[in-house]
């Protein structure tokens, strides 16, 4: 009766022993590294089922600053290494952000927004893509402030990220650019008594 290696499949030699499991020592230790390998991956699944992700998160940051800590010039190196990385394939990247920057427009955008709120140091909630598809579809593709229908949508803040207002779903309303860009940084208060001022001006 052949036997199958437990491996590969393959024939198992008759000149092996009758309770071999594989027909060579490398089928024999690609087994056994595999094995142990899923292992590992397995308990470590289960360690951060158990523990949460802020756990490795948090032992990742201890690690790396006792890292820092014992080799201070490891810092400089790391960032020597990444430049000159950087400049050896800089163009083929600059190249590939471009074409992923025109087909991923709404992306892009949402991450500007998160940047520029994260330098005016507001509060930064969860904003996804998707929830910015459902404002969209919640005010029919019109801004929110003068109900024209617009296929290019702003993404307002109603309060200001400049004056205490958080960047969350509850603050982002989609506005046409003329809306967008007139309301600038003030409330909805200050920006309609402005609107009727300059309609006044313009009636006399």
């Amino acid at each position: 009766m052949k036997r199958l290696c437990a491996h590969c499949g393959g024939s198992i030699p008759e000149t092996r022993s009758s309770r071999a499991l594989y027909c060579s020592s490398q089928c024999n230790q690609k087994a056994h590294y595999w094995r142990h390998h899923n292992e590992a991956l397995v308990r470590l699944a289960v360690q951060r089922a158990m523990r949460g992700r802020e756990y490795f998160r948090t032992k990742a940051k201890e690690s790396k600053k006792r890292r820092l800590a014992e080799d201070p010039g490891l810092k400089a190196r790391l960032r020597a290494l990444s430049r000159i990385d950087y400049l050896k394939y800089r163009e083929a990247r600059i190249a590939k952000n471009r074409v992923y920057a025109k087909s991923h427009v709404e992306l892009r955008n949402l991450h500007s927004i998160t940047r520029r709120a994260r330098a005016a140091g507001a509060e930064i909630n969860y904003f996804t893509e998707r929830d910015w598809h459902r404002l969209k579809l919640r005010y029919r593709h019109c801004c929110a402030y003068c109900g024209q229908y617009s296929e290019v949508l702003h993404k307002e803040h109603v309060i200001p990220l400049g004056r205490g207002g958080r960047h969350s779903v509850g603050n982002i309303l989609p506005a046409c650019g003329f809306c967008n860009l007139s309301k600038h940084d003030s409330t909805v208060m200050e920006w309609r008594m402005r609107l009727l001022r300059i309609a006044r001006l313009q009636s006399k």
